[in-house]
């Protein structure tokens, strides 16, 4: 994975942590330049671990669960008539993270904001246009099929969203570089 210089302000100990941010020594902190097995690999662990999320709360969704995730799909759906991308992008990553939440995964939390920090990055650094953020309608038809309890279209669901989150971006990363993400950053 190769690496390029970051902005002062986004240099947190948390960004760190998130994958946001390599700390090289005597050269300084970046922001690094995943290469396209980078981002699979981590949408790859999103899909094992949004798999989990999505078989514990298939079937098992309260009223007032339900009434959050409509909610915040809602908020997406206003965010993106608006034409707000940052706040587009931010709430669909949220999404992910809120359900987590309610599947009781408070030991998965981290990992998932983790996870969801990093494929946002990835997002903003090659593509960030309104062409591959998260739909509020594939969020509502994943929450759907979670109260419907049809684990195997709820599976599906956020597979498809999730692959299709994932080529999006690969695809933006190959048009922009010629198949080498590091040479974006490299003039």
């Amino acid at each position: 994975m190769r690496a390029f210089p970051e902005p002062r302000f986004a240099s947190s100990p948390a960004h760190g942590f998130e994958g946001k941010r390599v700390q090289e020594a005597h050269r300084g902190a970046f922001v690094p330049a995943p290469s396209d097995e980078d981002i699979r690999q981590v949408y790859r662990a999103r899909q094992i671990v949004e798999a989990g999320v999505v078989a514990a709360l298939c079937g098992a969704l309260t009223a007032q669960q339900k009434r959050r995730l409509t909610a915040h799909v809602r908020q997406e759906e206003k965010a993106q008539h608006a034409g707000r991308v940052d706040e587009t992008v931010r709430l669909a990553g949220q999404f992910h993270v809120l359900l987590t939440e309610l599947a009781g995964g408070t030991e998965l939390l981290g990992l998932v904001m983790q996870l969801v920090g990093k494929t946002g990055l990835y997002k903003a650094l090659y593509d960030p246009s309104k062409g591959s953020t998260c739909s509020a309608d594939e969020h509502a038809q994943i929450i759907a099929a979670l109260d419907a309890g049809r684990l195997h279209t709820a599976l599906d669901a956020m597979r498809v969203h999730l692959e299709d989150l994932e080529e999006r971006v690969v695809q933006q990363v190959r048009l922009q570089s010629g198949s080498n993400p590091g040479a974006l950053f490299s003039e």
